[in-house]
């Protein structure tokens, strides 16, 4: 062999190499459904005109990154706000080509309240829904349980999911929370203190916590099941997101992580995995897998900022 044969052999074979460690280094493509729960929207005061603002400012950022996402609405939030503009507001979802679901009436559980009651809350929610999206007769539903509570005995939980069932309602279960919520009434206490600085703060310890908890959930499907899944992140419908929705699409396609929609994502076998799960405190789906397989895990898991928490919780005791 001559030496520029030798030497075009060993270029080959570097470039193989270097291929393959990019390929490896390469985050693996997965995909994250989008989810908005307590539609009109979670927020400080009982303003219409700021929650219609941030409900067509989320509407829009969602459309302009070309992002499907799902919100479940709690009918009884309308009760203390102009509901003609809330009907609106929600109806932009619809108009946008977005899904809608069914969060209860009340934001009740059945660990708090009879599970003849949660099931008859379920109906009242179902309402509202119907009136903005007329519930195309054999079309399924989609269902989120307030809290993640889903029943605090296996009996109650069979009970609801049966009830779920007969009216053609489809759980939507989480596997990604970045506690949005804590954020998000800080967030809104910030800006209505016109403390900029600290809606800054806030604003960016959001975006670095989700980008921990992408992480985390992402590593914690791969333990429990030895592979990736395609997530399904609960956020909330809420002036913090609407102001990220940008940030957070950069944060999860950084990730190699691709948007689809819910029903896509729930097409993975995990998703077929056997309800079991029965407490009184509400626990996302990884979480549920991992107790119900005895697989561990990601470690590293952490909580949100503790001055961010700190705020939330005084706001949330007033």
């Amino acid at each position: 062999m001559s030496l520029r044969s030798t030497f075009s052999c060993f270029l080959f074979a570097a470039l193989t190499l270097t291929l393959a460690s990019q390929a490896q280094a390469a985050p693996h493509p997965g995909q994250i459904a989008l989810t908005f729960d307590d539609l009109p929207g979670i927020m400080l005061s009982d303003d219409s005109n700021y929650i219609a603002h941030f409900n067509r400012q989320l509407v829009d950022g969602l459309k302009r990154h070309r992002v499907p996402a799902t919100g479940f609405i709690v009918a009884g939030k309308l009760e203390d706000l102009d509901e003609r503009r809330m009907r609106r507001a929600l109806s932009l979802w619809v108009h946008a080509g977005f899904t809608l679901g069914n969060h209860t009436y009340s934001h009740e559980s059945p660990s708090r309240i009879p599970v003849d009651d949660y099931n008859a809350d379920i109906l009242k929610g179902q309402t509202l829904l119907c009136s903005l999206t007329r519930c195309p007769p054999k079309t399924p539903l989609w269902f989120r349980h307030p809290y993640l509570e889903t029943g605090s005995t296996l009996a109650d939980v069979n009970k609801v999911n049966q009830f779920l069932a007969d009216h053609r309602y489809r759980v939507a279960p989480i596997t990604l929370v970045s506690q949005d919520w804590v954020f998000s009434e800080t967030y809104d206490d910030a800006l209505a203190r016109h403390d900029t600085a600290e809606a800054n703060h806030i604003r960016q310890s959001y975006l670095t916590y989700t980008t921990t908890m992408v992480k985390w959930y992402r590593a914690s499907a791969q333990s429990v099941f030895g592979r990736d899944i395609p997530l399904v992140a609960l956020l909330h419908a809420s002036r913090l997101n609407a102001d990220t929705i940008g940030d957070l699409v950069a944060i999860y396609r950084r990730a190699g992580l691709r948007t689809v929609p819910l029903a896509k994502a729930m097409r993975d076998p995990a998703y077929k995995t056997p309800e079991t799960y029965a407490n009184p405190k509400g626990l996302d789906w990884i979480g549920r897998w991992s107790l119900q397989l005895g697989r561990p895990l990601a470690p590293g898991y952490v909580d949100p900022p503790e001055d961010i928490a700190a705020i939330y919780r005084k706001i949330d005791s007033d």
